[in-house]
């Protein structure tokens, strides 16, 4: 069974994003579910002005995501599985205070990109 989530509520920075991300890793992990890759919106006060609407592909390594030292997939969204899909509208900017996501254990790792790491190491050279 695969899980989709909207989250067009739930506009905030990168951290938050993060966070929001490993809830909906756990829950899918402990209810046995394919996760399609959400769609996130970052602020515009977190980035210069600009409302970025993002799989977060661009900062993260969703190739190499585990949970509990295991292997997460994601999935891509195909409408041919939307009839075997939970489908679920987040309700608040941080989807942890969702009673649903709520209280759930388990050490998510989503790895940066190496090459925001890159920059990050140059920035801090200068």
């Amino acid at each position: 069974m695969y899980f989709k989530i909207d989250l067009s509520i739930c506009s905030a920075g990168l951290s938050h994003q993060k966070s929001n991300f490993s809830s909906i890793i756990r829950y899918c992990y402990h209810n046995n579910l394919k996760l399609i890759k959400p769609i996130f919106t970052l602020t515009g006060k977190h980035n210069n002005n600009k409302i970025l609407k993002t799989d977060l592909s661009k900062y993260y390594d969703l190739d190499r995501i585990t949970i509990n030292d295991k292997q997460f997939k994601l999935y891509n969204y195909d409408i041919n599985n939307d009839k075997y899909t939970i489908k679920h509208k987040a309700t608040n900017g941080l989807v942890r205070l969702d009673p649903k996501f709520s209280n759930l254990s388990g050490n998510v790792n989503i790895p940066y990109k190496k090459d925001i790491i890159d920059i990050a190491k140059i920035y801090l050279q200068n």
